[in-house]
């Protein structure tokens, strides 16, 4: 999709950016309104450009110190359409990318740790435990589509490869998503286990012995290739501007359904069952930040050529 770039900037700075902005390969389009702005004072340069020149515009844009500083700022968007009869083919066969500072609002956006984001955590823990412990593989599913378990650990990796402040804030909401996730599922097995009628109660019960639990608690060379393809990929949809698909990510890692089983080992007594999915988590967790850094590295060194704006 092309792009939409909304700059405001000190009055005396708009001419000689203009100049600049012309001259970048696949611009479509500037507009200027002087005066336009009222906070911070000053102009609104817009620019209609393809998304293959954004990772130029950015740079540019960083080279002339454009939202640096109180004075100035970025908006980018994607319009639904952009016609250009003299752009024509390179807006047919644009390429899925993002820049940093979109793939660090778009990982926030799905990641950040506020209530909603924590009861969602929690809920996904206690769909994971009661899908495992009656065998509903699909109960276990919802729960992991609906995390936003992912995002956080991607969001370091972003930190890592781009710089700014995306690194500890992807540590940050890790801990607390998945502590909100430890503690759903805890609650979880304390009353499927009170309950009494609950397979959590048998002995074994398929929660321990179970082909669910097992798969998410051990660690084997199919799951860990699972493991690593998912990551890989999950750090090219980020992007490519494609978080929307991330769910079938979540449900190709064990993130989900082995923190659970750390609370939920702990709940029904089997230590080797938490501690069997605490290391999966561990080890998944470890291929998302050093797999998605890679992509990001690779962006940055191909594409990006910048680092992200504190």
């Amino acid at each position: 999709m092309p792009r939409i770039l909304q700059l405001t900037v000190p009055h005396d700075a708009a001419s000689p950016l203009i100049g600049r902005l012309s001259r970048v390969a696949g611009v479509i389009g500037i507009q200027l309104q002087t005066g336009a702005s009222v906070h911070p004072p000053g102009d609104i340069i817009t620019v209609q450009a393809t998304t293959a020149s954004l990772p130029a515009l950015m740079r540019l844009l960083d080279e002339a110190g454009v939202a640096h500083g109180p004075e100035s700022s970025v908006v980018t968007s994607e319009p639904v359409s952009l016609v250009s009869p003299s752009h024509a083919r390179a807006l047919a066969r644009e390429p899925s990318e993002a820049s940093w500072e979109e793939m660090h609002q778009l990982i926030g956006k799905e990641s950040n740790m506020t209530a909603n984001g924590l009861a969602v955590m929690a809920i996904a823990g206690v769909l994971a435990v009661v899908g495992m412990a009656t065998e509903a593989i699909h109960v276990v599913i919802a729960g992991m589509l609906i995390a936003p378990g992912f995002e956080p650990l991607a969001r370091v990796s972003l930190g890592l490869a781009a710089g700014g402040t995306a690194c500890r804030h992807g540590l940050a909401d890790t801990a607390k998503g998945y502590a909100a996730l430890l503690a759903g599922a805890l609650i979880a097995a304390l009353a499927l286990r009170a309950l009494g009628s609950s397979p959590l109660g048998g002995n074994p019960g398929p929660l321990v012995s179970g082909a669910l639990a097992s798969y998410w608690s051990s660690v084997g060379a199919e799951s860990l290739i699972v493991s690593m393809v998912a990551a890989v990929g999950g750090g090219i949809l980020i992007a490519g501007n494609r978080t929307i698909l991330t769910g079938g990510v979540m449900v190709a890692l064990a993130l989900i359904p082995s923190a659970a089983l750390l609370s939920a080992g702990l709940a029904v007594g089997d230590v080797g069952v938490a501690l069997g999915g605490a290391l999966r988590w561990l080890i998944d967790a470890a291929l998302v930040v050093a797999l998605c850094w890679a992509v990001f590295a690779w962006k940055n060194a191909r594409v990006h050529r910048r680092r992200l704006r504190p």
